[in-house]
């Protein structure tokens, strides 16, 4: 076991110590230790922190996008919620001081959009929306990604994306899309407006991606504003404000590229997933996949019925 291992083994004996005294069913506690134990082998495989006191908010974003984004909210959320009063035990509350969001629709297919209505969307994007959806919905960047990006991760047909975490997060290196080259170019004159605008005050432009001048004050966009833009462009593609996140881009630019027939791997990796598993959890299947399969499968039976001159097996 390595030195972190060994420490969560620790607390997690005496975690079961307290359960135990508090008359908790055996099936209760093992099934706490279980989630407990792979939420921190996830955290360690993502490059985040691995010790109980020092869990924070980008921890517990990661349980809620990508470890859990796969289950039901109800589900996220119970696991979400024993691994904080497990975190509490170990005097670190940070579960309890987050406003955490959570759907409110359980319906698994909510998860993400139709590919003509994210087309529909791409389309009446507008200004500085244009790089953000195609970040998120073309190249399957984060929030928190496109957040970190900076014109200069833009190079040679290649961008560097700055992923979840600490220290500037976990890095990888993707190609632009078809789309990207058009997408940089528009941004980029807008850019140069803004710039012109920040020039008026003498005040520097961010080197962030989204950034803004007003006759107040030059900056990045926040998370409310970058959630903001994509409410506008929903709104103008006639999509409910509750129907487009931008999680929700992330994961349908994923299911395009799987129905596209891109391998699963590459996929993953785009997304900077850790496991393939991890990656199918996250795109999902749905009834009209699952019905494609069936019609597969009954074509391929019948045409095991028939003799090589296309006549039926007696």
């Amino acid at each position: 076991m390595s030195r972190w291992q060994v420490a969560l083994n620790s607390k997690l004996e005496e975690y079961r110590a307290q359960l135990t005294r508090k008359h908790r069913q055996e099936a209760t506690i093992s099934e706490y230790e279980r989630i407990v134990w792979n939420a921190f082998e996830a955290f360690s495989a993502a490059g985040l922190s691995r010790y109980p006191r020092s869990i924070g908010a980008d921890e517990i974003a990661f349980l809620q996008d990508e470890l859990y984004a796969h289950m039901e909210p109800l589900t996220a959320r119970n696991q979400v919620a024993m691994v904080g009063m497990f975190l509490k035990r170990c005097g670190n509350p940070i579960v309890e001081s987050l406003d955490l969001e959570w759907p409110v629709d359980m319906r698994r297919h909510v998860k993400w959009l139709d590919p003509m209505k994210a087309m529909k969307l791409m389309r009446s994007a507008q200004g500085m929306e244009r790089i953000l959806i195609h970040c998120e919905l073309c190249l399957l960047m984060r929030r928190v990604e496109v957040k970190r990006a900076e014109v200069r991760d833009f190079r040679d047909g290649r961008l560097d994306v700055w992923g979840k975490g600490r220290n500037g997060g976990k890095p990888r290196t993707i190609p632009w899309h078809p789309r990207t080259a058009e997408e940089l170019d528009y941004y980029l004159r807008l850019r140069e407006e803004v710039n012109v605008a920040a020039m008026e005050f003498t005040a520097p432009l961010p080197e962030a991606l989204l950034v803004y001048a007003t006759p107040q004050r030059v900056g990045a966009y926040a998370d409310t504003a970058i959630d903001g833009m994509i409410k506008k462009a929903a709104g103008r593609a006639g999509l409910a404000p509750d129907e487009v996140s931008n999680h929700v881009l992330r994961r349908t630019g994923a299911r395009i590229l799987k129905r596209a027939g891109v391998p699963l791997i590459t996929i993953m990796q785009t997304l900077g997933h850790l496991t393939e598993k991890q990656t199918l959890d996250y795109i999902g299947e749905d009834l009209e996949e699952m019905a494609t399969g069936m019609e597969l499968s009954e074509a391929y039976m019948r045409k095991l019925e028939c003799t090589g001159d296309g006549t039926k097996r007696d």
